[in-house]
Order: C-alpha cells, then structure tokens, then sequence
C-alpha cells in the first residue's frame, strides 16, 4: 500500500513556531510520525544547520505497516491500558467514553482525570480550550513564558485579539507579546476534533532490531534525516544544541530498546511469553519524570522479527513496593491460576478472586475482576460450580 506523505509548509511552519521556544528539552519527546518533517524544517529554517544526502519526502513511500483509523477511545484506552495503574483503568476508561466531539470532559476534575491531560492528543479530558491549551504549554517546559501567562490572566482579551489591552496588561514589548500569541495560535483548543471522523494514524518504525546470532538495532534512515553544522554560519551555538538533542534522542531509545532486548528475547523471537517491564525501573535509572517517560514512549514504534510494536507495549507500571504488580497480564494469569485450583464445588465469586489477589500484591477491583474474568472466557461463580 502506499502512502503519499508529505507535510505542507503551513503545517511546518507551526511545528517550527509551537515547537522552537523549548526545542533543546522537546526533540526526545516528539511523536516519531512527524519527527523526520520536524528535523528537516528546522534544518531549513538553521542557517547553521544542512541536511545530509537530503532527498524531497514528497514521494510516495512505501510502508510495510497498513496506516490504521481509530476512534478517540481507541486512541485513548491503549494508553490507558499501558499507562495506568489497574485501580485507574475503569476511571479513565469511563471518562475516555464521556468526553465530547472536543476532547473535553464535564465532570468532576480527580487525580486520574489531571493523569489523562498528559495523555495524547495533550490536552485531552480537560475541560475548556484555555485549559487544553495551557496544559500543551506546561509538558512543551513553556510555563515560565508570555504564551503561559497570557492564556492563565488575559484569555479574554486574546480572544479578543486585543494586542493594545494586552500591551497595558503586561510589562513586556508588543512584538514579544506577538510572538506570544502566535505560539499560542499554533496549540490545540480542541484536542478531540482530529477523532471526530475517525483518525488516521501511521505506524512508523524509527528503530529496527534483528537477530543472527546476536542482536542488532538500527535506526531506520528513511525517518532519521542527517543534520550537519556549518562552520562560520550565523546561530551556530542553536544548530550545536539542535545536534546534541538528535544524539540525545537515539542514544534514550537505544537505551531503553536495550533493555527491552535484554528481558523480552525469547518473545521478540516468537518464542516464549511476554515478560514483565517496568517504567518505574527506567525513572529510576533516567532520571526523568513519569510524565516525560510517557511522551519519550508515546507514538515511537520498532520492527522486530515477531512485528512492529509500540515502546509503550512492553512496559507496565508498579505500586509501593516490589511485591506490588500492576500488570493486567500478571492479573489474568492469576486470575486464571486461582480459579483453576478452587473448589469446584464451591467456587470464589468476583469480590473474593478480587481479595485473592489483592493479597498477592495485585490491586484489582471487583468489576475488574468480572471484566478480566469475561476476557479469559470463564463463565460467573454460579455458572463455574458442579
């Protein structure tokens, strides 16, 4: 199937303006779709920086994934399965069910509601666009910027496009304050409205790993555009920042597939079941925040010999301690353990299996229980006795 790609010079434009203020912390986290257009428009617009052995992305490429269509559930409920703790999922999976055609959510603002507006497209499940928007700053590291304070005090009056009331209100120039509000012109207001009649979502690998022996990983070149500084240019301190950021980026997803690697082998060569990875250990050893974690993991892809997954696939999440697994494959494997060993005369229902595993460090509730029960394809208590 193929696929004509190609990112129109408006839409490069607002990646270069949204994206350029906080560039230097944002190359990591930027969703691997879009991540080649990105690079070669901000080489375009670097009077420092080339592109290496460049070729127009305006041809027909030919991917080996189909491009799939989702709705804004479906987009959601991936991450949420991925992303939240099991006590979360059946909270977030009815707000993901509640939100309107604009993303956004009318009932009462929780813990795991705020959890959700990190999810993608950012800004989702809050409940206004000034919010949505606001919320877009704060993860691109713009809290401390005009953009931010205009949206937090002044959105009326950038409503009203009132550049004269805005320059009374702030101590700042009026081109600074322009610049503010084109940033601003080029977030999301309505994060939900992409879904409205269906999304289309392309699946590209950035990496690729193979084994003949021994492991091989490789970024895929069709995706990586080679940057290169020019010396003597204009901004050349900006291209060498930009650079160290590319590096920065494969060296974070060479690291982490390592460790996929390391403890999935056997499934990653079609030969065994997956194994258990947990975000909390990469915190640890990267020292980044569980929010920056879910955007470096979020929308990146890698081809393997048993097909083309997302990072986040492989990773679950942790409570408390190491006895505590949240993972909802560790929970159905339990579930169906301890109901193969109970007595068959007598048998567990769902508010029991649901302190059964409770006591095993697994925290699931009782619909939980009854959902995971239904997956698993074995009938309620009443149906189970002899």
């Amino acid at each position: 199937m193929k696929i004509t790609h190609k990112v129109s010079q408006n839409l490069s434009q607002q990646l270069m303006q949204g994206y350029d203020l906080q560039m230097v912390q944002n190359v990591s986290l930027f969703p691997g779709a879009l991540f080649a257009e990105f690079v070669e428009e901000y080489c375009r617009e670097t009077p420092a920086l080339r592109l290496k052995g460049y070729q127009d992305r305006s041809y027909d490429i030919n991917y080996s994934l189909i491009a799939k269509e989702d709705s804004l559930f479906d987009h959601l409920s991936f991450q949420i399965e991925t992303s939240f703790m099991l006590e979360e999922k059946e909270e977030a999976l009815a707000i993901a069910s509640s939100l309107d055609r604009n993303g956004f959510y009318a009932g009462e603002e929780t813990s795991v509601a705020r959890k959700m507006w990190r999810l993608s497209p950012l800004g989702i499940a809050t409940r206004s666009a000034r919010e949505a928007m606001m919320v877009q700053l704060e993860e691109s590291s713009c809290k401390n910027t005009i953009a931010y304070q205009v949206l937090k005090d002044h959105y009326q009056l950038f409503l009203k496009n009132s550049l004269s009331a805005l320059c009374k209100k702030l101590p700042y120039s009026s081109e600074e304050i322009e610049e503010a509000i084109d940033i601003i012109k080029t977030l999301t207001p309505f994060p939900g409205r992409a879904f409205a009649a269906g999304h289309v979502q392309y699946i590209k690998p950035e990496m690729k790993i193979t084994f003949d022996g021994k492991w091989k990983m490789e970024f895929i070149k069709e995706f990586y555009p080679t940057c290169e500084i020019i010396k003597g240019a204009e901004g050349l301190n900006r291209a060498k920042k930009f650079i160290y950021q590319l590096h920065q980026r494969k060296n974070r997803l060479e690291w982490i597939v390592s460790r996929i690697i390391k403890k999935q082998h056997h499934f990653l060569l079609g030969q065994g079941e997956k194994e258990l990875l947990y975000r909390s250990d990469l915190l640890e050893e990267m020292s980044i925040s569980e929010s920056m974690l879910s955007r470096i993991l979020s929308e990146k892809y890698i081809e393997t010999p048993s097909g083309i997954f997302p990072l986040a696939y492989f990773f679950s999440r942790k409570k408390g301690g190491p006895c505590v697994d949240t993972s909802v494959e560790k929970a159905k494997n339990l579930l169906q353990k301890l109901i193969d060993q109970e007595n068959k005369q007598n048998p567990h229902p769902d508010q029991v299996l649901s302190d059964l595993l409770k006591e095993q460090g697994v925290l699931c509730s009782r619909r939980s229980v009854a959902k995971y029960r239904k997956a698993l394809n074995i009938p309620a208590v009443y149906h189970r006795s002899v």
